[in-house]
């Protein structure tokens, strides 16, 4: 996983789904559960708990 990818889920503005693609993952059921893995949350939840 790249932090990158964490960043720009941080920041709020780009989609997940270019976020998945930007981190080399083909799709977002692809990426979701290595992040969830990785960071204990979903890609979604992880922005909201920045974004509320």
């Amino acid at each position: 996983m790249r932090i990158r990818a964490i960043e720009e889920l941080a920041a709020g503005d780009t989609p997940v789904t270019e976020i998945a693609c930007m981190a080399g993952y083909s799709s977002l059921p692809a990426f979701s559960p290595a992040f969830q893995e990785l960071a204990g949350r979903t890609p979604t939840g992880y922005r909201a708990s920045f974004w509320p």
